[in-house]
């Protein structure tokens, strides 16, 4: 038979709330334009799928009301019939995400990027991303936002996170976010600059001469990034 699909938004919250760890995940990077829609899939013809399927469709719906747990338990009992059906083990991730529950939320994006086999495109490695920055695994975190930038809505995601990390002191963790950065675009002059000066803050000199060399390289028109430059000479 046709699988039945209902797409709903499962992800709410309140715009503009930050985490420790990073961006909330229900605040978009300056590129994201709309939230992914929550595909549900069931093959009606299995034994009581389609009353599993409504159970599923009414904990998006249940999602969307802030009832997470109901979404939850919902989900999972779905998932004890159809354990290899990718939106659901997303589904649930996304309601966990916002549930707080991060580390079950990670392994439920961890499984829908398995059991999707490329279907489910970059979201589940975001939303991965984001929880696992809550959980301070900032190198998972990193090599799942160098995925999702493939996506035009989270193109400068990493670069925006290294920033963002400067700002708050947070030197050791904006080089990682940085070179994230760079590995999806070698040739952004604005990250390699911040890179350069988060290397300058933890007193790595010749690694931040190395990073503004390369920045100038592609816009020698920074006079901030020579005058740092000297200062990384000088000590």
């Amino acid at each position: 038979g046709v699988p039945r699909r209902a797409d709903h938004h499962l992800h709410q919250g309140n715009e503009g709330s930050e985490g420790r760890g990073g961006l909330r995940a229900t605040e978009r990077i300056e590129e994201s334009t709309s939230v992914p829609s929550v595909p549900i899939e069931a093959d009606v013809h299995e034994t009581g799928a389609d009353v599993v399927l409504e159970q599923a469709v009414i904990a998006s719906d249940d999602a969307a009301e802030l009832n997470y747990d109901g979404a939850v338990g919902d989900f999972t009992r779905y998932l004890e019939n159809n354990p290899g059906e990718w939106e659901a083990w997303y589904n649930r991730g996304l309601a966990r995400h916002d549930k707080k529950e991060f580390k079950g939320a990670a392994e439920d994006f961890g499984k829908a990027i398995e059991y999707s086999k490329g279907k489910a495109g970059t979201d589940p490695y975001y939303y991965r991303g984001s929880a696992r920055e809550y959980l301070k695994e900032i190198d998972g975190a990193v090599a799942d936002f160098v995925v999702a930038s493939s996506d035009p809505r989270h193109r400068r995601l990493l670069q925006v996170r290294g920033e963002i990390a400067y700002k708050t002191r947070d030197y050791a963790i904006a080089v990682k976010y940085l070179r994230g950065a760079i590995e999806v675009d070698a040739k952004d002059s604005t990250a390699w600059h911040h890179l350069g000066a988060s290397l300058y803050k933890l007193q790595e000199y010749a690694k931040s001469i190395d990073a503004f060399d390369t920045e100038l390289k592609l816009d020698p028109t920074c006079s901030g990034s020579w005058f740092m430059r000297g200062g990384c000479c000088y000590n």
